[in-house]
């Protein structure tokens, strides 16, 4: 029930507002959207290292989907095909005038120049308007006032105009979009370019393309282009045409061209312009393209809707809807709450516009005096097939504030995502009244049944056109985003804008979105809850209200300064920011309706039971739970059911959710998370109450708070991985679980053990990668630890650790650090044996077998096989005698599988060993008979060589063989040594004379004879001939005493 002012003054004793000062630097209550950056760790402060058990978040998520159960409403032909509607006229104004700007005075002048006609419109596309006047085209910058474009090359005057995006590679790239002139001779292109492609406010360029296309003589009263480039057209005898254009001319075809999309085979027959122009079809009103659905609708001056579906060569004319006015007659009189009558004289059709919003339902048709034709596909998808007449709603607030009460009728409407403005003329001519028209969503959500609001306001001149400014979110990009429930689409999307235009200048109206509409009425309640906005409560329900309340004291971006505009200078705006914030908290907990089980009651001020049908009795949580479930479930609307991850156009891995959206998200997340926080009693499990229900609320709302902490940490998760290149870390997954990821959404990955099983696995990844390109993982383990520590605990920090010293032995040579490394990475796998798995186990223990450290594979087994069984239950455990305990049975199966890897490990090294010895003997052997069947020499000098001779010789004198052999080996080792050391004087010689021969006789042993013929008396070695010939024993008298000759005349 709702609070007495005491029970109020002590709820506030309770709780806080989150009040601008306290709100994150990121996000004050009416500030756009910031930059994108990582959230600091100050914003994830109170995050904690052990996530909840998986029983609350699931309980958290059947929340959520109640709010997106709730939210979701039927398709719009479910409202209209019950034929109940409820219409008043609406206490608020659906539309607000924004600004109003007056059409420049250099061009009202203009007009003084007017000979045969005049007309303007909307490029709303690109914020212009453009007036033709006679055969000038002026295309005026609304956005800044004064600035205007003049086009008047040609001579013939404008029947049409319009916009469309050029095709491809047919234009400079500057070239953004073509301005389409007809006139009676000819369809002329103009290419525009704008100073800035990201703001179509700037300056642009008026570029002559010179592509011309005659007409034939058949004057084109309407243009409409597709996003793809294709130009249709209208021609003044009933037909519909594509205007194609090239580059250039072809063999066959001209460079530009119309082609008659409507006249059949005769389009091809010499005379068939004449034919064409004779052949009328009725005037055509319109031309309407549904881009959704590729349809083309073409409304002619009989009432008749030719109905074509593009396709990719030109379009097939799927229907012709016509006899109208006797269908729309029998489809209203048989519906039972109608009013008035639909008169023959009366009905004629304005306009027709496509209806995005359903599925079923493809356009509606708005007749002059206010009807409303809605037309339905017979199959239940967007696939075209047969279109008909479903419905037909009687004109709603028309006689408001016209001439008279039976003169409503429109000279222009418009309709677009269920909301309708129309243009009728006013009491007072200089005047025009605005009718706007919109579903009552209230209505829509509380009672299922179609109902309808009306307002109105008034406009300065004549309406000629009205068109919508292309919607944006809170960043300012263009979105397509459509729906009935304007409750969940206002937290996704600025308020829409229409612009209307009217020959004095241009009238920017908003529309007012139900929080717009309670930002207003909180700023004028005085914090009390006043007729109004106790009203808008019974229109809205108390659980859509206490989100709102919700929405605003968490100084979300919907929630805008617009109403705040009456305040004046920035310093009072921001007094009214606070003051707006801290009333609706105060709001947030007044109105609340207790935990009950009785049927739900959407209000504290409405005491009428609306119970169940069968009037069984179900348990409700209060408003105030149920306003957190809707907050958070349109938080998370964006991302909650969709993929984590997709793949690029360049088949690249990434995040499926833009970055920039998902930083949005998670500020909105920290604004309800600090708002919380600051009220620490609304989601605290501590407050306990002798109510069952009160307790299990309590339950429920602190589930909440849980799962928004733990969404705020998959985000910042997501955005660390694509800050450390998101592809780089999946190509390095293994391939074959690369499809699990496929499948993976934000509710699994925060929900499910499975999906926090593939998250760990890609922080592993990136850890391994930072190793292997030899990066500390220190900086990466600390920003995880700060911003998403569920995800990675204290555990998986040393688990990183280990795995980085284990990755860091694989690739270093030196055995002593190698060994450093992998006696490190023992040291912290055993400090988290809990946390590891039977897999990684396995890996972990076959890296150390192949790195030769049998010893860490042994013990980290042991020390898991204690880890599993802690509590020693499974060693006295007998097969044979089974368990009746099953957590014993799986202690012993997991003290099995480690027990395994230490056999495992232990046989390995046996059977290592084995071939170790059996490989060592085996290339000992192959070495041997390398040795021994090799003749080359060793590479050692003459010195080494004497000196190895004389230790053999030292070596065979202390051998214990036989005397004759030793005798033998002995004689002849001496000889060699003898002869080694002539060999070693006449290399010396040789070398103090410079003679570069000495090199030989370090290469290997020569024969004495060898030395003699070849070095000694060559060389004229007197002396050393004289020591060869006492070595060898040789006795050559004459030999001798030539050399003492020599000698004694060297001296002389």
């Amino acid at each position: 029930m709702f609070s007495t002012p005491a029970s109020s003054q002590r709820q506030q004793q309770q709780y806080s507002a989150t009040s601008p000062r306290n709100l994150p630097k990121t996000l004050s209550p009416f500030s756009s959207p910031s930059p994108y950056k990582p959230s600091s760790p100050s914003k994830l402060s109170n995050l904690s290292y052990n996530p909840p058990p998986q029983n609350q978040l699931l309980d958290a998520a059947q929340n959520l989907k109640k709010g997106y159960d709730i939210d979701a409403l039927k398709d719009m032909q479910e409202f209209l095909k019950s034929n109940v509607i409820n219409e008043q006229t609406f206490k608020f104004p659906i539309v607000d005038k924004f600004k109003s700007i007056p059409l420049p005075q250099i061009l009202l002048d203009q007009y003084n120049y007017l000979q045969t006609s005049c007309f303007m419109g909307l490029l709303h596309e690109i914020n212009r308007a453009y007036i033709v006047i006679d055969n000038r085209l002026f295309i005026w910058n609304y956005e800044k006032g004064e600035e205007y474009h003049c086009f008047e090359d040609q001579e013939e005057t404008i029947r049409s105009v319009g916009i469309v995006k050029p095709l491809p590679g047919i234009f400079i790239k500057q070239i953004e979009w073509i301005i389409v002139v007809a006139t009676k001779a000819e369809v002329i292109l103009l290419g525009l370019a704008f100073a800035s492609s990201d703001n179509e406010t700037n300056d642009l360029t008026l570029y002559n393309t010179n592509i011309v296309a005659s007409t034939d003589g058949i004057p084109m009263n309407a243009v409409i282009g597709t996003k793809n480039g294709r130009i249709f057209m209208a021609g003044v005898n009933g037909h519909l045409y594509e205007l194609i254009y090239h580059k250039s001319d072809g063999w066959f075809t001209r460079k530009c061209y119309l082609r008659n999309c409507s006249a059949g085979f005769t389009q091809y027959l010499p005379l068939q312009p004449i034919l064409s122009y004779f052949n009328s079809q009725g005037l055509v009103k319109q031309i309407v393209f549904d881009e959704k659905r590729q349809i083309l609708y073409f409304l002619n001056g009989n009432n008749d809707i030719d109905v074509y579906l593009l396709i990719s060569n030109g379009v097939r004319h799927v229907q012709k809807i016509s006899n109208l006015y006797n269908t729309a007659k029998h489809t209203y009189e048989n519906y039972s709450h109608h009013r008035g009558n639909l008169e023959e004289n009366d009905f004629s059709i304005l306009s027709v516009h496509p209806v995005v919003e359903s599925t079923t339902i493809f356009f509606v048709a708005i007749t002059t005096s206010g009807f409303r034709l809605y037309f339905r596909n017979s199959r239940t998808d967007d696939q075209l097939s047969t279109l008909s007449l479903m419905s037909v709603k009687a004109p709603i607030g028309l006689s408001q504030g016209t001439a008279n009460p039976g003169e409503t009728d429109l000279h222009v409407a418009y309709y677009s995502n269920a909301v309708m403005l129309g243009a009728t003329t006013s009491k007072s001519e200089q005047l025009d009244c605005l009718v706007a028209l919109a579903p009552d969503v209230g209505n829509l959500i509380q009672k299922s049944l179609w109902s309808e609001i009306s307002s109105y306001t008034f406009i300065n001149g004549k309406t000629w056109a009205i068109a919508e400014v292309p919607l944006t979110n809170f960043r300012g990009k263009k979105v397509d985003i459509f729906g009935l429930n304007e409750l969940e689409l206002q937290l996704l999307t600025n308020p829409r804008k229409f612009v209307i235009l009217g020959y004095t200048g241009v009238n920017i109206l908003n529309k007012r979105r139900p929080i717009d509409i309670l930002q207003q009425l909180i700023l004028d309640s005085n914090n009390q809850f006043t007729p109004k906005l106790v009203d808008f409560i019974n229109s809205y329900g108390s659980e859509q209200t206490c989100a709102m309340f919700l929405t605003i004291a968490c100084g979300h971006p919907s929630v805008s300064s617009i109403s705040l505009a009456a305040a004046g200078t920035p310093r009072q705006i921001i007094s009214s920011s606070a003051t707006l914030i801290n009333s609706a908290r105060k709001f947030f907990f007044e109105l609340n309706t207790k935990p009950n089980l009785n049927q739900r009651m959407n209000n504290p001020f409405d005491n009428s039971n609306r119970g169940n049908p069968d009037g069984s009795a179900a348990p409700n949580f209060s408003s105030r739970h149920l306003g957190l479930v809707l907050y958070l479930s349109r938080l998370l609307k964006q991302l909650w059911n969709s993929n984590v991850i997709k793949r690029s156009e360049n088949n690249e891995f990434q995040s499926n959710i833009d970055i920039f959206e998902l930083v949005d998200t998670q500020n909105n997340l920290i604004s309800l998370n600090n708002f919380l926080e600051a009220n620490p009693n609304f989601t605290s499990v501590r407050v306990s109450s002798t109510d069952n229900l009160i307790n299990l609320e309590q339950q429920s709302l602190h589930n909440l708070h849980e799962l928004l902490k733990q969404t705020m940490e998959a985000i910042s998760f997501i955005q660390l991985l694509s800050d450390h290149n998101l592809n780089l870390i999946f190509e390095s997954i293994n391939k074959n679980i690369i499809p699990q990821y496929s499948n993976l959404t934000w509710e699994m990955m925060i929900t499910s053990k499975t999906g926090r099983d593939l998250g760990k696995l890609l922080i592993e990844t990136l850890v391994k990668i930072q190793v292997e390109n030899q990066i500390s993982i220190d900086a990466v383990s600390e920003m995880l630890r700060q911003r998403c520590p569920s995800f990675y605990s204290p555990e998986n920090a040393i688990f990183s650790k280990a795995n980085e010293h284990l990755e860091r032995a694989k690739n270093v040579s030196s055995k002593s650090e190698k060994m450093e490394h992998l006696k490190e990475s023992l040291r912290l796998y055993s400090r988290v044996t809990n946390i590891l798995s039977y897999d990684k186990l396995k890996q972990i223990c076959d890296d150390y077998i192949s790195l030769n450290f049998h010893e860490g594979a042994v013990n980290l087994s042991l020390q898991y096989a204690q880890a599993v069984d802690y509590s020693g239950a499974a060693v006295g455990y007998n097969p044979l005698i089974p368990s009746t305990d099953p957590l014993v049975q799986q202690a012993f199966s997991l003290r099995l599988q480690a027990y395994g890897f230490v056999f495992d490990t232990l046989s390995s090294l046996d059977e290592e060993t084995k071939q170790s010895l059996e490989e060592v003997e085996k290339i000992r052997h192959k070495l041997y008979n390398i040795i021994l069947s090799s003749n080359d020499d060793y590479e050692m000098n003459l010195e080494r060589r004497i000196s190895y001779l004389s230790s053999a010789i030292v070596n065979a004198r202390s051998a214990k063989a036989s005397a004759n052999d030793v005798g033998t080996f002995l004689n002849d080792l001496e000889e060699i040594s003898e002869v080694a050391s002539v060999q070693l004087e006449i290399r010396d010689a040789l070398r103090n004379q410079g003679n570069e021969n000495y090199l030989l006789l370090d290469e290997t042993l020569f024969t004495i004879s060898h030395l003699f013929n070849k070095y000694a008396r060559p060389f004229q070695l007197d002396e050393l001939i004289l020591l060869i010939l006492h070595t060898s024993g040789h006795k050559d008298i004459s030999l001798v005493k030539e050399s003492w000759s020599s000698i004694i005349q060297k001296c002389i």
